[in-house]
């Protein structure tokens, strides 16, 4: 499909814009992450991202790993991921 589209955008004209891995669209995605910080100005334990092609998450980690480094340390997510109700929904869900 990406394909596709390319070849219809340069056929009229037009530029493909990826909706997901293209670094503009990521940054933009990252004022997410700048809304967050500026309503939450305490330290962040976790922010959770929905998931779809990864530029929302993408742009919302980079922005708070830049304005708040302490905010995503590695440690937090083993903290979470070691968490017996996480694992047990993960486990639930075949994950």
């Amino acid at each position: 499909m990406p394909e596709r589209a390319c070849q219809a955008g340069t056929e009229k004209r037009q530029i493909h814009i990826p909706p997901f891995d293209d670094p503009d669209v990521i940054a933009g995605q990252g004022t997410v992450g700048m809304e967050i910080v500026r309503q939450h100005p305490k330290h962040l334990d976790a922010v959770f991202v929905p998931i779809g092609g990864g530029g929302l998450a993408a742009g919302v980690a980079a922005f708070i790993k830049q304005v708040r480094p302490k905010s995503a340390d590695r440690r937090a997510d083993q903290r979470f991921l070691r968490d017996e109700s996480f694992r047990g929904r993960r486990r639930a869900r075949g994950a």
